[in-house]
């Protein structure tokens, strides 16, 4: 790092600030009077001590940039052992034509290695936007070689309620941290306009990085609009000085001249095996947990750092991934609606805010179930995500008018729902979406749900995973709905009973689940084994008395046993007659 205050470069800075001034007041060049002594006999501060406050920054900034942490860390992780280089590109979603358009993906490093302006970087919530700035900023305090040309950071976390409340945010906070005039001293032909003019004089001679983290993450619509009118400000004015400010990509949805907008990329699964072995600092354990999450229906929710990290800590504890995909799909959502934030205490003023956090995630399941079974896709027209607001807002108190508003307020601050292309939108993660659907089919009767599943049988298993009690559950699915709906297809139920296998359901012996296994049984095509360790689970020692009770075979062939029913039940109208494979008939001798 160049040392900002030899007594050179600082008073080069005095200078130019100086003459700057002085300029501005006689409208000509100084001529008789030293162009330093307008700003010098009005300095409020001395080199001292602007050493001694730039000191204490450094030092708060070096801790903010060394060290990663949240709750469930139980500590904090050292930035410099677990940092591994992110993708970006230069196309934000919102100006793809299609998702399906090509773009150049590079490292962020490179990318910001050959900015000749200022930079904005933004991505999802939890992509690595603060990590990123971090980087950068270690390195100058760790006087390695900087990326940028530049002498050392000053950084202004925007979420520090101080910052929104200044007249210019951005110039009057940077004062905060490293004032040279105070208004109130200076000399009446010093107006503040001449001030500004001098400080940024000063700032550019210095050539700072200034960092600007969480644009996201300003109180209000008020202070964002200041602030960017700040911004692309003295993105005019500064030439040597460098700014950085990071946002999450659904708030940000402005051009600034003079700045290159980076997009963070997700995680790929090279980069995910990457992390994972510098957290947990073992290569087989890495490989253990990489193989793991990539094999389990959750894969697509660690394609950002800040899952990811979670599901690293949580493996580091307890030497495995949790065992029902549930918990991580709940520690998801809530980490994105409303954890993150809630770890950070940043208040985010904003028209859905008032809502409490258990109505923001019931809304979001009521429109994932209702986008998922009318359109039946993980993309969604814009004129699609409209109207499937206006049908439920009511039940939720959001305003009718107000779609877009919501929507692109719920992306800009969970990032659950992202806009993937130029009028098209979809669910961040497949498997988000299909947790957010499963909580809303668990929470509605079953009369109304019955006509409405047949395209969701992922989504069905997870609702039986998610019901406190899942085996009364899933007998409810195959013997009130199943058995009185042949249009449930093999199809259906193949890939419902394979999902019960993954998502892992905590299934007890019963007489109605032996009978409800006795027709999946019948009606599916899975494999034996898919088969028989589900009967395994619901037959248990329970499965002959059930069949007893209600069917007698009649014929046993080569690969099944045909039954017929011997008498009705007592809730349930049970199919006739069944034809049940061999080793699956073998749970009920």
């Amino acid at each position: 790092m160049i040392d900002p205050l030899s007594n050179v470069l600082f008073d080069l800075a005095i200078g130019v600030a100086g003459g700057v001034i002085s300029n501005a007041i006689d409208k000509k060049p100084p001529t008789a009077r030293n162009p330093h002594l307008v700003l010098l006999s009005e300095a409020s501060i001395s080199k001292s001590q602007a050493v001694q406050l730039l000191s204490q920054h450094f030092l708060d900034t070096k801790h903010w940039a060394s060290t990663v942490s949240f709750r469930e860390l139980q500590g904090e992780k050292s930035l410099s052992n677990i940092f591994i280089e992110l993708d970006a590109t230069l196309t934000p979603r919102r100006m793809k034509l299609s998702r399906n358009e090509p773009y150049v993906r590079a490292q962020l490093r490179e990318l910001v290695r050959s900015a000749s302006g200022h930079l904005i970087i933004s991505g999802d919530p939890g992509a690595g936007k603060t990590t990123s700035v971090k980087k950068l900023c270690a390195e100058l305090l760790s006087n390695k070689q900087p990326i940028l040309n530049v002498s050392f950071p000053l950084v202004l976390r925007l979420r520090e309620p101080w910052i929104s409340r200044q007249r210019r945010p951005i110039l009057d906070s940077l004062r905060e941290l490293l004032p040279l005039v105070k208004p109130h001293t200076a000399s009446k032909l010093i107006t503040q306009p001449i001030l500004d003019q001098g400080y940024i004089a000063f700032l550019d001679e210095l050539r700072p990085l200034i960092v600007l983290d969480g644009f996201d993450e300003l109180p209000s619509v008020e202070s964002k609009r200041a602030l960017l009118e700040d911004f692309r400000d003295l993105c005019r004015k500064f030439k040597n000085a460098k700014m950085v400010l990071t946002s999450r990509s659904g708030d940000f949805i402005f051009d600034v001249q003079g700045a290159q907008e980076y997009v963070i990329e997700p995680l790929t699964k090279d980069q995910i095996l990457e992390f994972s072995k510098k957290w947990l600092a073992n290569q087989d354990a890495a490989l253990a947990f990489t193989e793991a999450i990539l094999s389990s229906p959750f894969s697509d929710a660690a394609i950002r750092p800040l899952s990811l990290a979670h599901l690293c800590a949580i493996y580091e504890r307890s030497g495995s991934i949790p065992d029902q995909p549930k918990l991580v799909y709940q520690k998801v959502v809530r980490l994105l609606l409303r954890g993150w934030d809630e770890e950070r205490s940043i208040p985010r003023a904003t028209k859905f805010s008032q809502i409490e956090s258990e109505k923001k995630f019931d809304f979001l399941c009521g429109l994932a179930f209702h986008l998922s079974t009318e359109s039946r896709r993980f993309v969604f027209a814009r004129n699609e995500l409209v109207s499937t607001y206006k049908t439920i807002c009511e039940k939720y108190t959001l305003p009718a008018d107000e779609a877009l508003a919501v929507i692109q307020e719920v992306e800009a601050h969970t990032g659950l729902i992202i806009e993937s292309s130029l009028n098209e939108f979809e669910f961040a993660h497949a498997s988000v979406q299909e947790y957010l659907v499963a909580e809303f089919i668990r929470s509605l009767p079953y009369r109304k749900l019955a006509k409405r599943i047949h395209a969701l049988p992922n989504e069905l298993a997870i609702a039986v995973s998610l019901s406190m009690e899942p085996t009364e559950f899933f007998s409810e699915i195959m013997l009130n709905w199943i058995a009185n709906a042949p249009s449930y297809s093999p199809d259906f139920l193949n890939a419902f009973a394979k999902r019960l296998i993954t998502e892992r359901p905590r299934l007890t012996p019963s007489f109605e689940g032996a009978l409800g296994y006795l027709l999946l049984a019948s009606l599916s095509t899975t494999s034996e084994e898919t088969d028989h360790s589900l009967g395994l689970l619901l037959c248990g020692t329970l499965g002959k008395s059930a069949l007893d009770t209600y069917y007698e075979v009649k014929n046993v062939a080569d690969d099944r046993v045909s039954i017929s029913r011997r008498r009705p039940h007592p809730d349930y109208l049970l199919p006739t007659a069944l034809k049940v494979p061999r080793k699956a008939f073998a749970l009920f001798s």
